[in-house]
């Protein structure tokens, strides 16, 4: 484990070769310093198989795997992190201890470790204790579950968990014991996670076993005992399965909860048996995301805590986030308008896959989501090529070649960030592909005006489209007066009225008129008038702008002329301005 100046130290000479004076000054340290700093970073460059330091006469990188060392580069380990690791492996460890591993004060320490109860309340709780050290009290979840959680979601603890405790030996050591466990708990947990819990229960070997003596054996009898608990408690959960769906229903009934999907309860007690087998931590960002949302559905998530609590009642170590257990009812509720996009979710674990899915269809409208959670599912659904959008996670992602066309790649659980992104996907497929409803032909108009001022052949045209029955008198004072307003949206050449209308729609409603000469506002030159009526129904007011502007700046950057037909208006609409190559072809 490096500390933060020996990060620092790395990522300078990562830059490019420097002497032992300017290193010491990036550093703030003295050249004695810099001399130690350089010999510990590069005997933990080679130990990971990364390179060295050489100095001839500037200190610089000898890479011997490019990339090993951007995966070093790149785990940067948080300080409670650092002092997790540290709690986790020697039980009642002392701050001076962990202060002096981690290179952090013992104020600093301190500090982790109350981020750490705060992140981790109702799974691990830190205490100094005057002649003990740290005491870690563990609850719902043993310290090689804390850990394996932790090191499922960063590479940086993984990284620490693989050098640590040597994993090729020790995957040779846990020998053929290991092979039957993970037959036994394929069909849940995939191999990497088998993988991680391993290196997690050899790593929290003096928590397993704290008299043993011998590291290489302490580490070899802790995963056996680990696994042979796992084994017992995938056997109670199956024999129980009955008696555990009854709770799951009984909870939905008490909170007045009638999903769409009667499989329901067996979802959840997949979620709970996957759970069991290997836990999983909440991040900061999907917490963040859960306070809205329990804003918004408050009896879904007192189901949720509820069952979770019943849950522990069953089994002491049975850890199951709350929240989670709410998003499958969320999505349960959830209904689909008739036309979906589609979307192809790839995740390699089964409850993130189904978190990620509710987050989305939380946060997206009108979208349907197929989920693939192993790589050949996921290689023959792409084949098909009958989704609108493919997503999934980065570590599979990266196993794909490029014609497959990801939309995006991830790590972990979604953010705020990318589930808005897969909105923004979402709206652009959605829009493009139902333009012509949003717009019939009726509500397009060529008008022929009598002179060049904006409002007034914008208030002939609208009562030309009122006589058809596109829009009604009372939408068409709306526009008006909006307009009459000032601040008006216009953008190269094309016009952007817009009004909310009482008239109750699931969507969007699309008016054009094309003047057969440009008018005029103030200094502006108006070739086009694209309408845009929002129901009061509606609640996102403001996609159908977002998508509208990024098809003009898209136009803008293809040299496209505006549009003189409804044809043209709805290749317009689509991106496709394949109309302005052809007349000038023609020409």
């Amino acid at each position: 484990m490096l500390s933060k100046r020996q990060r620092q130290l790395l990522r300078t000479l990562d830059e490019g070769p420097r002497s032992g004076s300017e290193l010491a000054r990036a550093l703030g340290v003295s050249r004695r310093t810099v001399i130690r700093e350089v010999a510990s970073v590069s005997a933990w460059l080679e130990s990971m198989g990364a390179g060295s330091i050489a100095s001839d006469p500037n200190y610089h990188l000898v890479v011997t795997s490019d990339e090993a060392l951007a995966s070093l580069l790149s785990q940067d380990l948080s300080d409670e992190a650092r002092v997790l690791l540290c709690v986790l492996r020697t039980p009642g460890v002392a701050i001076a201890q962990v202060a002096e591993e981690t290179y952090l004060s013992p104020r600093a320490v301190r500090a982790a470790m109350a981020e750490a109860n705060d992140r981790l309340q109702g799974i691990v709780s830190l205490e100094a204790r005057v002649g003990y050290g740290i005491d870690a009290r563990f609850t719902g979840m043993e310290a090689p579950d804390l850990l394996a959680a932790l090191a499922m979601d960063s590479s940086g603890v993984l990284a620490e968990l693989e050098r640590s405790c040597s994993v090729d030996s020790l995957m040779r050591m846990v020998g053929e014991k290991s092979d039957e466990y993970r037959l036994l708990m394929e069909p849940y947990l995939s191999r990497r996670q088998l993988r991680i819990q391993t290196l997690a229960a050899a790593y929290c070997c003096a928590w397993i076993v704290p008299d043993s003596t011998g590291v290489a054996d302490a580490r070899v009898r802790a995963v056996s005992l680990f696994q042979e608990r796992k084994q017992r408690l995938l056997y109670r959960l199956i024999t129980h399965r009955a008696a555990i769906l009854a709770r799951i229903n009984e909870a939905l009934s008490s909170h007045g909860i009638r999903p769409t999907r009667e499989d329901l309860g067996s979802l959840i007690f997949d979620h709970v048996l996957r759970c069991g087998l290997f836990p999983t931590i909440m991040s900061a960002e999907i917490q963040r995301q859960m306070r809205s949302m329990r804003m918004e559905h408050p009896f879904e998530f007192d189901f949720g805590s509820d069952l979770s609590e019943s849950f522990r009642e069953f089994d002491e170590h049975l850890y199951v986030e709350r929240d989670f257990l709410s998003l499958y009812v969320l999505a349960s509720l959830e209904h689909y308008s008739q036309r979906p996009v589609r979307v192809l979710l790839v995740c390699s674990r089964p409850s993130v896959a189904t978190i990620n899915k509710t987050l989305i269809e939380r946060g997206v409208d009108g979208v349907e989501i197929e989920l693939a959670d192993d790589e050949a599912q996921a290689k023959r659904l792409l084949e098909q090529g009958t989704h609108d959008l493919v997503i999934g996670d980065s570590t599979v992602a990266s196993r794909f070649s490029a014609e497959h066309g990801w939309d995006l790649s991830f790590s972990g659980v979604l953010s705020a960030a990318e589930v808005d992104r897969i909105r923004q996907f979402a709206l652009r497929v959605l829009y493009e592909r139902d333009i012509e409803s949003l717009l019939p032909k009726d509500s397009y108009l060529e008008l022929h005006v009598g002179g060049t001022d904006y409002l007034s052949e914008l208030s002939c045209g609208l009562k030309v489209l009122e006589e058809r029955g596109a829009l009604s008198a009372e939408e068409t004072g709306l526009i008006l007066d909006r307009e009459n307003q000032g601040e008006r949206l216009q953008l190269d050449g094309v016009a952007f009225p817009h009004s909310i209308t009482p008239v109750m729609s699931a969507t969007f409603r699309l008016l054009v008129i094309r003047p057969d000469v440009p008018l005029r506002d103030g200094d502006e030159s108006i070739g086009l008038i694209v309408i845009t009526l929002a129901s009061q129904r509606l609640a996102d007011k403001s996609s159908m702008f977002n998508y509208l502007f990024s098809v003009m700046h898209d136009a803008e950057r293809s040299h496209a002329r505006l549009p003189r037909s409804y044809e043209e208006v709805v290749s317009f609409l689509r991106r496709d301005f394949g109309y302005s190559a052809s007349e000038e072809e023609g020409e």
